[in-house]
């Protein structure tokens, strides 16, 4: 087990009050910022997969896939995961998690994952299938880069641009399904190869 990841840290900013010395006397509230919490997750092996712990925000739980280890031809990907006592929902895809993965042919995400990170499938050599969930917002860059994929069916409101995602110039339809309520800018910059485009009702 190994955990490639930045550590975790809340560092939580507290005010205090000091006399200044000036010559109205006033007191002025500084904010002094102190770390009062380090929290570290290691990566934990659950089957193929080596998972971590995660919080976003708001203090929520979830579990993100670190590195895949296995050589399925079609996986489906599991929605939850069990880290010790608890069972969190899959929501995020670290960097690198499934490169040079050449088994993969197909894969399926699962509803709940909203990001899928850095070169998280970069020279998957084999895998030209890839269904995505409605709930995602964010592919990083190169994060298909290398993978044969021709066709991409989307149906969520990405946050920004998939052209430096894929092999663009290799792309030849896109489809955009009900969920697909926003189109970032630049798109299908650099899909030279691009034939179709078509909208859902």
């Amino acid at each position: 087990m190994y955990k490639n990841q930045l550590y975790h840290y809340v560092a939580t900013a507290t005010t205090v009050l000091v006399s200044t010395v000036c010559c109205a006397g006033i007191q002025t509230a500084i904010p002094k910022y102190t770390s009062t919490a380090l929290t570290v997750y290691a990566a934990e092996v659950s089957g193929d997969f080596e998972v971590e712990k995660s919080e976003d925000s708001d203090g929520n739980a979830y579990c993100e896939i670190i590195k895949y280890n296995g050589n399925d031809t079609n996986l489906k990907l599991p929605s939850s995961f069990t880290i010790g006592n608890e069972t969190l929902p899959l929501k995020s895809i670290y960097r690198e998690a499934f490169k040079n993965c050449t088994s993969l042919r197909s894969v399926v995400i699962p509803e709940g994952v909203t990001q899928i990170g850095y070169e998280a499938f970069k020279d998957c050599t084999n895998l030209s299938d890839v269904t995505f969930p409605t709930t995602l917002t964010q592919i990083e860059s190169s994060a298909f880069t290398g993978c044969p994929i021709k066709s991409l069916v989307i149906n969520s409101s990405l946050s920004s641009g998939i052209f430096t995602s894929f092999d663009s110039d290799i792309i030849e339809s896109i489809t955009f399904g009900d969920k697909a309520t926003i189109i970032p800018s630049r798109m299908c910059e650099g899909m030279t190869a691009l034939k179709t485009v078509t909208f859902s009702n």
